[in-house]
């Protein structure tokens, strides 16, 4: 081919390779819009479902989710006094109890109580070689279970009444100073509708607790065959943890 037809050859291919040229690139940029486009919307995905496994989880946390049921434990202080009905002066006890709860969020309480508590008070007895110094030691020993609604649920003061069933037991001895002589008075059980009211003082785990029991019409029968008569009031002072 003579050098004038080759160059016509190639004048006349330029104008398609120009055209291809600019194709090419114009499709570069579709594909390229295309691919920030796809981009952008996958990273507003990723960001709203960042977002709602956030919400999930605050919502999950112990902050926000309340237990149904949640459940206490503790103990504390007791004074209990059993009233006389039969004539002369009942104990005043002093001792111990402990307590275990569950507590429902709509503020139903069931609870069960034990206490041991004891008094002692100087007297004088004859136990056959005249009258001596002697020694009236009494003992109690207290279970209760209780069902009870908490007001004010939510509330850093919160009040408590309730009602149950008690299991009193009763042991009270004579004891001589000088002879060492012992007698045994009273050693029975009753058991009695118990009432009581109380205020819970705290937030979280730790709660103060104080509280007034009654236990009524106790009947305990006496080693001379007869029928010792109290009415028992009881002040309950204490700290719980809750789980």
């Amino acid at each position: 081919m003579r050098p004038v037809e080759l160059a016509q050859v190639v004048r006349a291919a330029q104008p398609g390779l120009l055209d291809n040229s600019r194709n090419g690139l114009y499709i570069c940029r579709i594909m390229e819009r295309t691919g920030k486009e796809w981009s952008g919307q996958r990273g507003h995905r990723m960001k709203q479902v960042g977002a709602i496994l956030f919400i999930l989880a605050v919502a999950a946390s112990p902050a926000f989710a309340e237990k149904a049921v949640k459940i206490d434990l503790g103990g504390g202080i007791v004074i209990q006094d059993l009233a006389s009905k039969s004539g002369g002066v009942g104990p005043d006890l002093r001792g111990i109890f402990g307590t275990f709860g569950l507590v429902h969020r709509r503020g139903l309480v069931i609870r069960l109580n034990a206490s041991t508590s004891s008094d002692e008070v100087f007297a004088f007895a004859d136990f056959g070689l005249g009258a001596e110094p002697a020694v009236d030691s009494s003992d109690l020993t207290r279970l209760e279970a209780s069902v009870g609604y908490m007001f004010n649920q939510r509330g850093l003061v919160r009040l408590l009444v309730h009602g149950g069933y008690s299991f009193i037991n009763l042991q009270d001895t004579l004891r001589g100073q000088s002879s060492s002589l012992s007698r045994k008075q009273i050693d029975d059980s009753d058991a009695v509708i118990s009432l009581g009211a109380g205020v819970e003082v705290g937030d979280g785990h730790h709660i103060l607790i104080f509280d007034l029991g009654a236990d009524p019409r106790l009947e305990f029968k006496t080693s001379q065959g007869t029928t010792a008569k109290f009415d028992m009031g009881g002040v309950y002072a204490g700290y719980i943890y809750q789980f």
